[in-house]
């Protein structure tokens, strides 16, 4: 959303100056590496209560391996610029991680940045056989035993440190059984 940052501007402005005869309250929401914003944009996100979700795959070299630049260069640092300008300004945000074989075998770092970070909500989405996950799986990909061994460290982790951090796949999971009793 960051490369039609003008677009976005436009579509936000059209949609709440648009007729709404219903009174339907509308929500905006963006899915980022969050490595194109600035100081401007920030404070037009946090203007326009646009909700913000950053895509981060682990530590530096985690994160860069899955989710390089064009040219091929690690985009960790202006992800970190990133969070930092969204906190600055107030703005709460999600993680949204996608787990894969760069990430897999190391569920402390993705807690430690968690921490360092005051983040406390995030999403774990298993690499999916589907696009760029489908031509790179012997590089990306997982097997089902992989993803519940870190799903399990991960919580156990998580009830170890006494941490409040929420992740929605398996918040959602126990809603659902806690929706059964």
């Amino acid at each position: 959303p960051m490369m039609q940052f003008e677009l976005l501007q436009e579509l936000v402005h059209y949609a709440r100056n648009h007729e709404n005869p219903h009174g339907i309250k509308l929500y905006f929401s963006m899915q980022t590496n969050a490595t194109l914003f600035t100081d401007e944009r920030v404070r037009w996100i946090k203007e326009n209560d646009v909700r913000v979700g950053i895509s981060v795959d682990g530590n530096p070299e985690q994160h860069n391996k899955s989710r390089p630049y064009v040219n091929g260069k690690g985009s960790y640092h202006r992800l970190v610029e990133g969070i930092d300008l969204l906190q600055k300004y107030g703005i709460r945000f999600g993680i949204l991680v996608v787990l894969n074989r760069h990430n897999v075998s190391d569920v402390q770092s993705l807690i430690d940045f968690l921490v360092d970070n005051d983040i406390h909500s995030l999403k774990i989405n298993p690499i999916a056989y589907l696009g760029t996950g489908q031509a790179a799986w012997n590089e990306f990909g997982l097997h089902d035993h992989e993803i519940i061994a870190y799903f399990k460290e991960f919580m156990e982790r998580i009830v170890a440190q006494r941490l409040l951090i929420r992740e929605a796949n398996i918040y959602t999971i126990c809603q659902h059984f806690m929706s059964k009793r």
